[in-house]
């Protein structure tokens, strides 16, 4: 097996293509989420016939039913109220908020 040795410069413009390419899809994780929140809260999901936000997500784009929820459940929990700032502490989330919560959250960091 061949095994390519890449000079330190090369590793850190391509380690710097990763960072870009990660803050990109938090970025538009972001924007997803702000809009799926945006939808639940006016109910929008109701014009279609769902019944709920997940079940419009899994119908209009095929997300799982678990996915969906997650997304859902995400969407709400990374919202922070227009003038309160907050500061999360390393390990702060809690499990019940989900790996997408947690990723939105702590993403750009770094």
């Amino acid at each position: 097996m061949y095994v390519r040795i890449m000079e330190p410069q090369e590793a850190l413009a391509v380690e710097d293509a990763l960072d870009d390419s990660y803050r990109r899809q938090c970025a538009e994780l972001r924007r997803e989420l702000a809009a799926i929140a945006e939808l639940d809260r006016a109910e929008a999901y109701r014009v279609d016939g769902a019944l709920s936000m997940p079940d419009w997500l899994s119908f209009k784009y095929g997300y799982s039913e678990h996915t969906a929820r997650a997304k859902t459940k995400a969407a709400h929990a990374a919202r922070v109220p227009p003038g309160y700032r907050r500061r999360p502490r390393m390990g702060a989330a809690s499990v019940g908020q989900g790996p997408l919560a947690r990723r939105v959250r702590y993403a750009g960091r770094g």
